[in-house]
């Protein structure tokens, strides 16, 4: 085989190539123009709807940093409906938040059942696994959870068994403790 035709293959192979390249970009791009329309649609629709059951949800499962965010939200667009009840429950919210009694509820909380939505109630985990009572709470709700046959965390198990070794040494206590309130 001459040099120039091994030339003329590769200049035919790389010119198929590019002609592949190109089709399978309009290709794509003429596929991206249905999809484009229907991301539209979906956009123009949401604009319709009515986040305020929503954050209701999330204020009753405790999540109120979440809620607030979502009600505001809502209030930064005028056009959603439900702005009234979005201002009223931004008020709420935003007091419970920067409330001293909620403040402090939500810390017990945290102390009495463990981990939590919020920087209170993770501290109050945090305080209560550093004392004998938090490693017991978390044994204790592990084991109910294994004989009800819920899913166990081996990994907070473990955790809770080194608190209670290291309960004594004051200087060591605090690593379980805290690994515990961020799994």
């Amino acid at each position: 085989m001459k040099p120039g035709n091994l030339y003329d293959i590769c200049k035919y192979v790389l010119l198929g190539l590019l002609c592949i390249l190109i089709t399978v970009f309009l290709f794509s791009s003429l596929r991206a123009i249905p999809m484009e329309r229907a991301m539209e649609r979906f956009f123009a629709r949401m604009s319709d709807y009515n986040y305020v059951p929503d954050i209701k949800e999330l204020k009753a499962e405790g999540k109120l940093s979440e809620a607030l965010e979502m009600a505001r939200f809502v209030i930064r667009h005028p056009d959603m409906p439900g702005q009234e009840q979005a201002k009223q429950l931004e008020e709420e919210l935003e007091r419970e938040l920067t409330s001293l009694w909620g403040r402090a509820k939500r810390a017990t909380k945290g102390f009495v059942v463990g981990g939590g939505n919020s920087i209170e109630e993770l501290g109050g985990g945090i305080a209560s696994d550093m004392l004998v009572y938090g490693d017991i709470r978390d044994l204790v709700k592990q084991g109910y959870y294994r004989v009800t046959g819920k899913e166990t965390d081996p990994v907070i198990v473990a955790l809770a068994g080194l608190g209670l070794l290291t309960e004594f040494v004051d200087a060591a206590d605090w690593a379980p403790a805290v690994l515990k309130a961020f799994r």
